[in-house]
């Protein structure tokens, strides 16, 4: 569990930032304000690479990619459903932060951090 949120967390934070890149270079407009911060969405981002990140970590559990692919979904949908998103933002923001947490995740893939008594130490392991 611990491999995993530190898959999430970092898979967030890549994410975020892809975004926030994103956001400056495309400078579209929300469908309720102009504030030039539509695409891609932030939120749909971060919610596809913290799920993408717990699927692959745990795909040998089926139910748990599906849980966490329907919660990421939903954060989606509710920004295209309340009107601060098209839903072309939110499908950008899903593939890039799908995209992230699967570079991530297969970096990490023969690293496992071990808890000591002074901090957290990384162990390759083969």
């Amino acid at each position: 569990m611990l491999n995993t949120g530190v898959d999430a967390l970092e898979s967030s934070v890549f994410a975020s930032f892809v975004a926030k890149v994103g956001k400056k270079i495309a400078g579209r407009e929300r469908p309720d304000r102009s504030d030039n911060q539509s695409f891609p969405s932030g939120h749909a981002t971060n919610a596809f690479a913290i799920a993408t990140a717990i699927a692959t970590d745990y795909r040998d559990k089926p139910v748990v990619p599906v849980i966490a692919y329907a919660l990421a979904t939903s954060v989606a949908l509710a920004r295209v459903h309340d009107n601060v998103h098209f839903p072309s933002d939110v499908v950008a923001g899903a593939l890039i932060g799908h995209a992230i947490a699967k570079s991530i995740t297969a970096r990490h893939a023969h690293l496992t951090i071990i808890p000591v008594r002074r901090g957290f130490v990384g162990h390759i392991v083969f």
